[in-house]
Parts: structure tokens; sequence; C-alpha cells
């Protein structure tokens, strides 16, 4: 069997307000479940604390700079 990761922010599959990138990463979590062969593991992170990594996406630069995975290394 093999194995995915989903990484994401927890407030993306579970957050009471939904918007566009809830409804997004639940859907795709959902595809990724309905794979056959395949078990996922969910990996939530926080979204980045850095102010210039934040101004950068506030912008649109940057999108994928979104979340602190160093602090989790």
């Amino acid at each position: 069997m093999k194995k995915a990761l989903f990484l994401t922010n927890k407030s993306s599959l579970f957050s009471e307000i939904t918007g566009g990138v809830q409804l997004c990463s639940q859907e795709f979590l959902e595809i990724l479940n309905n794979v056959e062969g395949v078990e996922v593991e969910n990996y939530y992170v926080n979204f980045t604390s850095n102010y210039i990594q934040r101004s950068l996406m506030k912008f649109g630069f940057e999108n994928y700079s979104m979340y602190d995975v160093q602090k989790d290394e």
C-alpha cells in the first residue's frame, strides 16, 4: 500500500466558516481518501508568523510560503 501525506492547516479542513480554500481542501482530501491502494495521513502545520512572508503573500508573491514548516523540522 502506498502512503500519501496531506499537508495543510487544520482550519483549512475544520473551519466553522467555509470558503474556497476550505471547500477545495476538503474535496481534495476526499478524493485522496477514495484512491484505492493509498493510505492518507493528515499533517497539520501552522501558518507562518514571519512578517516579510505574510506581506509578500498579501501582494500575491510567495503563495507557497504560507506554512511554517521549519518549526516542525
